[in-house]
């Protein structure tokens, strides 16, 4: 099974503009540190005789950890942002310097990071303005196909308003 390692540049728009100064190069950057992170992890857990990752978790706590993954790769490889260190702190993302600490609880600057392996229906905990970042992806069995490495189809980046 060929493990994907990049974004597919046939799927990216390099013009879009990210909130922030987020580029496009610094997400396809954290894209390939997670995909990385997450191979490495399965090389290993198979390599000992475990299962991999998908397998060992349901579906929300793998959802969980590829969003946790992304958060602090899309930081790393960012020069705006840096990761929100406060447990059940929102958004995920802060902007650099808009905040006396990176340990915040309700934040109204930087973006949420989600991910998912749904097409839609999406929800946060925090019913509030916010840039949203969704990262789809695939995995596992799929109907109709071989099993499927983790691979991301679909990053998606808005503004929400409350009422949305």
């Amino acid at each position: 099974m060929d493990r994907p390692v990049k974004l597919d540049p046939k799927y990216i728009s390099p013009k879009v503009i990210l909130p922030y100064g987020l580029t496009v190069d610094e997400v396809a950057r954290a894209v390939a540190e997670t995909y990385r992170l997450f191979h490495g992890l399965n090389d290993f857990l198979e390599g000992s005789g475990f299962h991999p990752l998908e397998q060992l978790l349901l579906g929300n706590s793998l959802s969980g950890i590829v969003s946790e993954f992304l958060v602090k790769n899309i930081a790393r490889a960012a020069k705006t942002l840096e990761v929100n260190l406060k447990i059940g702190g929102h958004p995920d993302l802060l902007l650099k310097g808009h905040y006396t600490s990176n340990f915040v609880l309700k934040g109204d600057e930087g973006i949420e990071v989600k991910a998912s392996i749904h097409k839609g229906g999406w929800q946060g905990h925090n019913p509030e303005d916010v840039w949203l970042m969704i990262f789809r992806y695939r995995v596992g069995e799929q109907a109709g196909s071989e099993s499927v490495p983790l691979t991301f189809v679909e990053i998606l980046c808005a503004r929400l308003a409350k009422s949305d």
